[in-house]
């Protein structure tokens, strides 16, 4: 397991926590082979010195078979085609290996918890009864140092390519408090919604338990960290990962991608640390600042805001002063951003440069975001910086820079293109 750990915190008297994010694979259906498992790597984790320990998606119940082939499914639910055989998935009915809440396998991961005195996410596929029909939820809870489940949370927004088979989509979100700061929990392809949805719980950290199956380095690599960078929160990754060269190479020939690259973020979305390895199981540790410690760092949680202005004034191509690029500004939810037209080394075409939390009405401005790469031959060197943007007229927009920022005191223009 790695433990160059890049801090980039400069605040005197910071308190940091060590964190951990637990890579590894799981047997579909076997839930003692499985919990063996991940006992052993949370051991590892905690004799590591990490305090909170996040493990991948349904890690104890098994989310796909390792080769792709085989799926949870639900009689009557629609069953897809696996990505490497071209087949429909071999169903596997979770009736016999899907976990109550509270039950035996919470009960030993809370003692487990317990014993380590650290926080551990347990997640596996739930059983449960709604007005008397058998329902499944692809779920994690929380187990403290105390051996208490503190939070249950149900994926919300459910893969459509594989969940629809057998999950019932949770409404809720879910959030505990611990001593570094507020926790939620969120699955995977929850990313699209919860990410924002959290804004409101002011989260010091989202514990967020996946099994991507992808371009996993774009999504860990750039999508997710973009999408980290306005959440005011940090996220610890934990993903999946195939048991060995030889699955792998299943995979790959099938030309498929989604495994390994578990990640740590910080608030502003960098990413901290992330796996060396793709298979087999590693464990990736980080160190981030407490909560009352980002709050001094001036980590700001974004809320959403209402339109004050007219977006559709601001639609349309734009000069930017910082690269003299062209950029296209578009509506986005809650707000307004620009995307790369033209594009050039450090910023390429089609990546956001900038977004707003609203509309700024003319002569106001509202809260905005910036991209800011200072190595362009660097992927991971980039940080969100906290500006104002001020609506000028419809042709001229000044992004200026807040205090706190690396960029504070500097102006830039856009201006539109006729």
């Amino acid at each position: 397991s790695s433990r160059e750990i890049s801090r980039g915190w400069s605040v005197p008297g910071t308190a940091m926590v060590l964190v951990a994010a637990v890579q590894a694979s799981s047997v579909l259906g076997d839930v003692e082979a499985n919990s063996e498992r991940f006992s052993r790597l949370c051991r590892k984790a905690a004799a590591g010195g990490a305090k909170i320990i996040v493990l991948p998606e349904a890690a104890l119940t098994g989310y796909l078979s390792e080769d792709l082939r085989k799926s949870w499914h639900v009689e009557g639910r629609p069953l897809m085609r696996s990505h490497v055989t071209g087949t429909t998935f071999e169903a596997v009915d979770p009736v016999e290996d899907a976990v109550c809440v509270p039950g035996p396998l919470t009960a030993s991961f809370c003692l487990l918890a317990q014993e380590l005195g650290v926080y551990i996410s347990v997640p596996f596929v739930e059983k449960a009864e709604l007005d008397g029909v058998t329902c499944y939820f692809n779920t994690v809870c929380l187990a403290s140092p105390e051996g208490r489940i503190v939070a249950h949370y149900r994926k919300n927004n459910p893969w459509p390519y594989v969940d629809n088979a057998w999950i019932t989509a949770g409404t809720e979100m879910a959030v505990a408090e611990t001593p570094y700061g507020r926790v939620g929990l969120a699955i995977c392809y929850d990313a699209h919604i919860m990410l924002e949805r959290y804004w409101t719980k002011n989260l010091w950290a989202l514990l967020y338990s996946v099994a991507w199956v992808g371009e996993t380095e774009l999504w860990f690599g750039k999508e997710l960290p973009s999408r980290i960078s306005r959440s005011g929160y940090h996220v610890i990754a934990a993903n999946w990962s195939v048991p060995s060269a030889a699955v792998a190479a299943q995979w790959e020939e099938a030309g498929v991608d989604g495994y390994g690259h578990s990640s740590i973020y910080t608030a502003k979305g960098h990413r901290l640390a992330r796996a060396q390895t793709h298979t087999g199981d590693f464990v990736l540790f980080a160190e981030l600042p407490d909560a009352d410690s980002a709050s001094r760092m001036d980590h700001p949680l974004p809320e959403a805001q209402p339109d004050g202005g007219d977006a559709n004034a601001f639609l349309g191509h734009w000069r930017s002063s910082f690269r003299g690029t062209m950029e296209e500004i578009k509506r986005r939810e809650n707000g307004l951003e620009a995307v790369e037209v033209t594009g050039d080394q450090n910023m390429p075409a089609g990546m956001v440069t900038w977004w707003t939390l609203g509309v700024p009405e003319l002569g106001g401005s509202v809260e905005a975001w910036f991209q800011h790469r200072k190595d362009c031959l660097d992927p991971e060197d980039v940080s969100w910086e906290r500006a104002r943007l001020e609506a000028i007229s419809t042709s001229e927009l000044r992004l200026s820079f807040q205090e706190g920022s690396e960029l504070q005191g500097t102006l830039g223009t856009c201006l539109r293109i006729p």
